[in-house]
């Protein structure tokens, strides 16, 4: 090919070259597709009851409280038992693993001038947590 014949199919080419480049892209999707997706949301389950049995015997309040597991299926890792007190004090009473579900205790019962209620909160792997409501107020 010699010069003359290059030039000249250089020429047109350049030319169609900045015109294509100039006109706006035109692409479409032809099929449209549905996609389903579902996010469900987690919960857990605080216990479903408290059981308090309790004596005073002299100047001392003994108590003793159990609750069934939690029905969180995934990463319980213990029980957090809280006394809610008149004051707005909260005390925390005891933390329990997974499989422990009960907790005695002994304290003065002067203590029960402040009211205290209890409750228990499921504690899981991933930091969040359910609480049983309050129990009665603690009384001899």
């Amino acid at each position: 090919m010699n010069t003359i014949h290059r030039g000249l199919l250089v020429a047109p080419l350049t030319v169609a070259g900045l015109i294509g480049a100039s006109l706006p892209a035109g692409a479409t999707f032809g099929d449209p597709v549905s996609i389903s997706t579902t996010v469900g949301t987690g919960t857990v389950a605080a216990p479903s009851a408290l059981s308090i049995t309790s004596r005073c015997q002299g100047w001392w309040y003994q108590f003793d409280l159990s609750w069934p597991a939690s029905t969180t299926t995934r990463g319980v890792t213990g029980y957090l038992v809280l006394a809610y007190l008149n004051t707005g004090t909260i005390y925390q009473v005891a933390q329990t693993d997974a499989a422990t579900r009960s907790v005695s205790m002994t304290v003065d019962q002067s203590n029960l001038s402040l009211q205290p209620r209890i409750a228990v909160t499921t504690l899981t792997s991933y930091g969040w947590t359910a609480e049983t409501p309050r129990s009665a107020v603690l009384t001899c």
